[in-house]
């Protein structure tokens, strides 16, 4: 028997339903994106030597399994403590077991991984902006085209993982209860394979980095959003502790490497010059100067807030309803702010914020409202949806020409004092490194040219 009041409920069209000819066209314009994306990705993937981080990267990945897990650095037979948790680096290890050890392949593992990020923020926009397919458009172009994400996608750290994880949390948590409100009462579990597919990826991005701890009140903040209409479904909210208990296996790990790490680290930061950084990074990233671009800063930050105030119109007669602008806006407030406030309480009990990258995982929702918000202002007044695209294009320019050629803002170029060595060394030479952290570096560009010791 049909139940008149559930059937009066408008549901949320899936992002296919568009026939079989509109799917495919879908699928390939999306591709398109994406292609675009690997390109600016793999351009140079490997030009630029790694840097000491990623050095760091490349002895856990070429150690045995027990020392990744272990997460130990020797320097000098002394035993340090590595900061983040073993999966990225477990990963790495599979992958440079087959295809080497070049900056090429070390920084793939990073490249796959913000590549499949784009798809996701696409299927985020498709849920949450149903009524308009064009903010799923825009939001995937930003991805594609973001400096920020070109960035850490040719970098070997696990900072484009983490997002990748985090994003596909939160599209998991949307796929399993954003039809809560349409199925009454029912005790009917909701979508049981993105469940599954939800503590999987909360649990690898806390395996991956331990600032994905920030993201867990969001998720809860994210179900109750979803289900709060439906009683007997609010029990669900506490999925987020099982992927949260599964990293009690980091607890040891964290108590190290804080021992280890004693009276260093950043220092405090603001949560103004925090906002700024974060503003500025997800804008125009981190291979420009904030000086030069703060119109641009001003202009995203603007469309930012007109996504999480303004609903676009969609293409068809009746507006959105209010449920659903106030969810969407909710939505992004969460996904932006708690884990950013989640990190500034911390910091008052020990320092936390670094730069951007630590907090990579948020990035999505910039992204998204930024989408929605060209898009509201384009509903509603034609002639700025060209203007709002140029201002995020002329930042991507200008700072993709930076980190594609500008050594000013490139990693160290360490393979450059190695061919010095190469051209200067004479027999009988012996080298000494003041910099005993260097060591790994010194291997992977200098091994077999001089003898060396470290202080």
């Amino acid at each position: 028997m049909k139940n008149p009041r559930l059937d009066s409920v408008p549901r949320t069209p899936s992002p296919w339903a568009l026939g079989g000819q509109g799917v495919s066209l879908e699928r390939a314009a999306l591709a398109l994106i994406v292609l675009l994306a690997f390109g600016l990705r793999v351009y140079r993937l490997g030009a630029q030597a790694i840097w000491w981080d990623e050095s760091l990267s490349l002895y856990r990945a070429t150690r045995d399994l027990p020392t990744i897990l272990s997460n130990t650095i020797l320097i000098q037979n002394v035993v340090t403590y590595d900061t983040l948790p073993p999966l990225y680096f477990l990963l790495l290890h599979l992958l440079v077991g087959v295809f080497g050890t070049s900056e090429f392949a070390l920084r793939f593992l990073s490249l796959g991984a913000n590549l499949a990020t784009i798809p996701l923020l696409y299927g985020l926009a498709r849920r949450w902006w149903p009524s308009t397919r064009a903010v799923a458009w825009v939001a995937a172009l930003l991805s594609a085209l973001s400096p920020f994400y070109v960035w850490y996608s040719q970098e070997a750290r696990p900072y484009a993982l983490l997002l990748f994880e985090s994003a596909l949390a939160a599209y998991a948590l949307t796929r399993s209860f954003e039809d809560a409100g349409e199925r009454g009462n029912s005790l009917e579990a909701p979508r049981a394979r993105w469940i599954v597919v939800y503590v999987l990826a909360a649990a690898a991005a806390l395996y991956t980095h331990y600032y994905a701890l920030f993201l867990i009140p969001f998720h809860f903040a994210l179900i109750v959003l979803l289900v709060w209409r439906v009683p007997r479904r609010r029990p669900w909210a506490l999925l987020p502790v099982i992927p949260l208990t599964s990293a009690a296996l980091l607890i040891p790990l964290v108590r190290a490497s804080m021992a280890g790490n004693a009276g260093s680290g950043p220092g405090f930061v603001s949560l103004d010059t925090m906002l700024i950084d974060l503003l500025n990074s997800f804008s125009v990233g981190i291979t420009i100067d904030l000086a030069n671009v703060i119109w641009i800063d001003a202009a995203m930050a603007v469309l930012f807030l007109c996504g999480i105030l303004m609903y676009p119109r969609g293409s068809g007669t009746s507006p959105a309803p209010a449920s659903r602008r106030w969810q969407v806006s909710a939505f992004l407030l969460c996904f932006a702010a708690i884990p950013v406030l989640g990190v500034e309480l911390g910091s008052y009990f020990r320092p936390l914020y670094q730069n951007s990258r630590y907090l990579i995982a948020i990035s999505p929702a910039f992204y998204l409202a930024a989408a929605g918000g060209t898009v509201a202002l384009a509903s509603r007044w034609k002639l700025l949806a060209v203007p709002a695209l140029a201002i995020f294009l002329v930042g991507a320019g200008l700072s993709l020409n930076n980190l594609y050629f500008d050594p000013h803002f490139g990693k160290d170029d360490h393979r450059a004092w190695a061919e010095y060595l190469r051209a200067r060394v004479r027999p009988g030479d012996f080298l000494i490194l003041d910099s005993p952290y260097t060591e790994e570096l010194f291997r992977y560009y200098a091994q077999g040219i001089v003898p060396w010791a470290s202080l």
